[in-house]
């Protein structure tokens, strides 16, 4: 069993990010079924995917000058931003 003792300040915190969590995902469910019940709206979502995908296998995948920039920013964005690099 686990014994957890909590403090009445680290439960009142607890219970009201927990439920302010609960709350956000039951509103973003309503918001994403409202969203999907528009008939053409899912439709359009798949041709702007589409869309989105072949022009990024064009610009970075198929041309080698371009993809070599693609891994460099790649490379970039992990050593700075995840890494904490200056």
């Amino acid at each position: 069993m686990l014994f957890l003792q909590l403090d009445s300040g680290d439960s009142f915190s607890l219970v009201l990010y927990s439920g302010g969590a609960l709350l956000s995902v039951w509103f973003l469910s309503a918001v994403v079924g409202a969203i999907d019940s528009i008939p053409v709206f899912p439709k359009l979502m798949e041709v702007v995917g589409l869309a989105y995908t072949l022009w990024f296998a064009t610009r970075y995948l198929l041309f080698k000058i371009c993809a070599r920039a693609l891994i460099f920013y790649f490379r970039w964005y992990l050593a700075h931003a995840l890494m904490g690099m200056n």
